[in-house]
């Protein structure tokens, strides 16, 4: 099928693209403070490179959002945040669901300068908002959370 074919060749070039980015921001020289990738395919793979490019980066603020990520992107991105410089971390709007939040939330638990977590168009559910509300009990960094249409009932909002 010609569209298939279309379709995986442009999440390949996104994860090549993801991997480079990656190598650039973690190089020993690299200043940079900013990363904004909206709207491409990198995927979880391209998320994990940058998550492992995180330690060794000047990077403040990350915007992924509409990268096609899940759960899996979304753990990479989380255990990778404990003793990094990240600050904004910007996830809206792809698949990240239950999982993925609650591993954002361990994340954040330890060691985590992260004042801004965009997380709004994402399936995180009751669960994750209870799993970032036992966080926020003792995380004194973050200021600003965005769960907006993300699935969450009121039991969820009452936990938050």
């Amino acid at each position: 099928m010609p569209g298939g074919s279309k379709a995986a060749g442009s999440v390949a070039r996104s994860a090549a693209m993801a991997k480079m980015l990656a190598e650039a921001v973690s190089h020993p020289d690299s200043n940079i403070a900013e990363l904004t990738i909206r709207n491409n395919n990198i995927t979880d793979v391209g998320a994990a490179r940058l998550a492992d490019a995180l330690k060794f980066s000047m990077l403040g603020v990350l915007h992924l959002g509409n990268c096609k990520l899940t759960d899996e992107g979304a753990s990479a991105l989380g255990r990778a945040l404990p003793g990094t410089p990240l600050k904004q971390l910007f996830l809206s709007v792809n698949n990240i669901q239950e999982i993925g939040a609650c591993v954002l939330a361990e994340g954040m638990r330890k060691d985590c300068a992260l004042e801004t977590l965009g997380l709004h168009c994402n399936a995180i559910g009751d669960v994750g908002a209870k799993a970032f509300s036992e966080v926020l009990a003792n995380n004194k960094c973050i200021q600003y959370l965005s769960f907006g249409d993300c699935g969450i009932s009121d039991s969820g909002a009452f936990a938050l």
